[in-house]
């Protein structure tokens, strides 16, 4: 069950590997580019990441209070 994760992290590993050898190869302003680049990206990943648990942990409440209530699915999605 494991084996796509590995696969991905792998790949993302490698190519995160593949930017920096070639950001290396251009020089050092270049490379110091790449890294500010890379830590603002980062930045938004983890940021974006945060606002989908929250929005997740907002839709299980709300599908939980509208099921105790009796109105069911339907009525959530509105």
């Amino acid at each position: 069950m494991g084996t796509p994760l590995l696969i991905r992290s792998l790949s993302l590993r490698v190519a995160i590997l593949a930017t920096v050898w070639a950001a290396t190869a251009l020089g050092e302003v270049s490379l110091a580019a790449h890294q500010v680049v890379n830590a603002l990206w980062t930045f938004a990943a983890f940021a974006l990441d945060a606002l989908a648990v929250a929005a997740q942990a907002l839709i299980g409440t709300a599908l939980g209070q509208a099921q105790r209530d009796g109105r069911g699915l339907g009525r959530t999605g509105r």
